[in-house]
């Protein structure tokens, strides 16, 4: 969708790619070091050990996420305050889970099956099925309930990723005139 979304022109930040860029800064990985020294290695963070640490223990998450949310939403709207386009868009995967759905003028939820998101996690992080379980209970549940509610506050677009680009470069332009543009 991101990348949809930049070749129609517009100004799209990712929150992933932000992370990509502070797990690696001295500052950061001194502040984790502090919370969870052993998943330091050679000066950097085991992005691997970390993960499996934090869905096995909420305290731990809890303190991580929030150093990394904070710096990485800091960096998201610096990025957005300076882009020259009036519309923007930022991917930002535990919007929901985090509150940060109240910073948004509106959201754009993408939505896809279970066994498919598995499967394409899977292909992209080679993490395990259960690896991939673990963070899926941690994440906001996309049930009809949780969705109806969150578009009753906020103009909400859902997007039903079924696979083909042709279909979500389709629902792209609909959500573009769902929200006015």
């Amino acid at each position: 969708i991101c990348k949809l979304l930049q070749e129609k022109g517009y100004f799209v930040v990712s929150c992933d790619a932000i992370y990509a860029s502070v797990i690696k800064t001295t500052a950061y990985i001194q502040k984790i070091k502090h919370i969870a020294p052993d998943v330091i290695q050679n000066g950097e963070i085991d992005r691997k050990l970390l993960g499996a640490k934090l869905f096995q223990n909420d305290t731990l998450r809890d303190k991580v996420n929030a150093v990394a949310h904070t710096q990485i939403m800091e960096e998201l709207f610096c990025a957005m305050d300076n882009a020259e386009e009036e519309l923007t868009f930022a991917e930002v995967p535990l919007l929901l889970e985090n509150g940060y759905d109240d910073l948004f003028d509106g959201i754009i939820v993408v939505l896809r099956d279970e066994e498919q998101r598995i499967a394409a996690v899977k292909d992209r992080d080679g993490k395990t099925e259960q690896e991939i379980r673990a963070a899926m209970r941690a994440q906001f549940l996309y049930d009809e309930n949780n969705l109806q509610k969150l578009q009753e506050r906020k103009p909400t677009f859902l997007i039903k990723n079924v696979g083909d680009l042709s279909v979500l470069q389709k629902a792209i332009q609909s959500a573009l005139q769902f929200f006015g543009f």
